[in-house]
């Protein structure tokens, strides 16, 4: 239902949160460090604590190790040198990461009505990224566009989207402009269906 789909400000950010811990982990705490290379919504599960867990690990690969790249077919969170087929680091997991987090805040499938390869075209010759709309809490909007970088070196690293994400929860201002926006999806729901609009156009006149 419409109320199911609510997420409040706390969860959000603790949701969030349970995946950069996880991916953490892999990144800087594992015996060996490893890059996921397909974390998705569809690869974090829920467990009976109401915590997150990553799953799925087919696609990933030891940091390091010589990669044979090989295609998911999950374009909308691939960041773009992992869409080309060029050399990746552990920040290519930051990328999908951005992607995770703006689906928990507009409940929306990103580059929804386009195909694997259509997506793909858009983010590299195009430098699209799922659409921010414009009521976005600020600090959101900023991390997420971090993460999306093109230049990969830009984007930070798990340890420092913790720290952000633990600077966020003290931010009360931040929390009620979250929840306003978090419940009001009705009023922002055209910047991202507008944006979708204009790229199945694009699609069609390729």
């Amino acid at each position: 239902t419409k109320e199911s789909e609510k997420l409040e400000f706390s969860q959000l950010l603790s949701w969030s949160r349970d995946i950069g811990l996880g991916m953490n982990y892999l990144h800087e705490e594992a015996p060996v460090a490893v890059i996921h290379r397909d974390l998705k919504s569809k690869n974090v599960v829920i467990c009976s604590d109401f915590t997150l867990k990553i799953c799925d690990f087919g696609a990933s690969r030891f940091l390091g190790e010589t990669i044979v790249m090989t295609i998911t077919g999950t374009y909308p969170w691939m960041a773009p040198e992992l869409i080309q087929g060029l050399p990746t680091s552990e920040l290519c997991d930051v990328y999908s990461f951005g992607v995770v987090l703006w689906e928990m805040l507009t409940r929306e499938v990103p580059f929804k009505g386009l195909q694997g390869f259509q997506v793909a075209w858009v983010v590299v010759e195009n430098g699209e990224r799922p659409t921010i709309p414009e009521c976005c809490p600020g600090r959101f909007s900023s991390l997420m566009r971090r993460c999306w970088s093109s230049t990969v070196s830009e984007r930070p690293s798990f340890y420092d989207i913790i720290g952000e994400l633990n600077s966020m929860m003290s931010d009360d201002d931040l929390g009620a402009t979250t929840n306003h926006f978090l419940g009001s999806k009705e009023e922002w729901k055209s910047d991202i269906e507008e944006k979708r609009k204009e790229l199945q156009k694009k699609k069609k006149k390729k």
